[in-house]
């Protein structure tokens, strides 16, 4: 399981440091499974915009399971920091 979502973590990364507006210069994904399947994400992405821009996160958080039954995962954002490490103000949508 940890394997897997560290995989797809890094996929993701790479994928997204090919936009043409900005440079990845660092992403680092610490990532923690517990007992009870809950997952915990801390991401520090070092990010050069070449121009004005700003990046948004499209996690999917529903899925169909083999049974055809629809399933939910719960996501709580704890905090969005700047480089200095101050809280920054940022938006939650489902679609």
């Amino acid at each position: 399981m940890k394997l897997f979502v560290s995989l797809f973590f890094i996929i993701f990364a790479f994928s997204i440091s090919f936009a043409q507006d900005f440079t990845i210069n660092r992403y680092r994904s610490d990532i923690t499974v517990y007992n009870d399947f809950s997952i915990r994400i801390k991401e520090t992405i070092e990010i050069f915009f070449h121009k004005p821009r700003y990046i948004y996160r499209d996690i999917r958080f529903k899925c169909i399971d083999e049974n055809n039954k629809i399933r939910t995962t719960p996501i709580k954002i704890i905090s969005l920091k700047d480089e200095w490490g101050f809280d920054q103000k940022f938006k939650t949508t489902k679609s």
